[in-house]
């Protein structure tokens, strides 16, 4: 049992993650810098205040968006959308 908790507190960079690299081309900050543990979550935000949380780790990719926009299981895809989206309503 040692080794999965020991394996449990590892800590996982923000620019490691899948979601990192296409928050950031549509103008999202990290607000966690980094986050420990096989689950863990990161916060985003954008300059006009919307808010985005990724949660990764064992099977629990997904986001969710301020307005209620999920996704769960889809990675980056569907983020991908989703952003595309807030893009042409130019809500970012």
């Amino acid at each position: 049992m040692k080794s999965f908790e020991e394996a449990n507190k590892k800590v996982h960079k923000v620019e490691d993650q899948w979601h990192y690299k296409v928050l950031v081309e549509h103008g999202f900050i990290p607000q966690d810098t980094e986050a420990e543990g096989f689950v863990r979550s990161y916060k985003y935000k954008h300059a006009n205040g919307r808010v985005i949380t990724c949660t990764t780790g064992s099977n629990a990719d997904y986001f969710a968006d301020e307005d209620g926009v999920t996704s769960k299981g889809t990675y980056w895809q569907d983020l991908a959308v989703h952003l595309s989206n807030l893009v042409e309503s130019k809500l970012i």
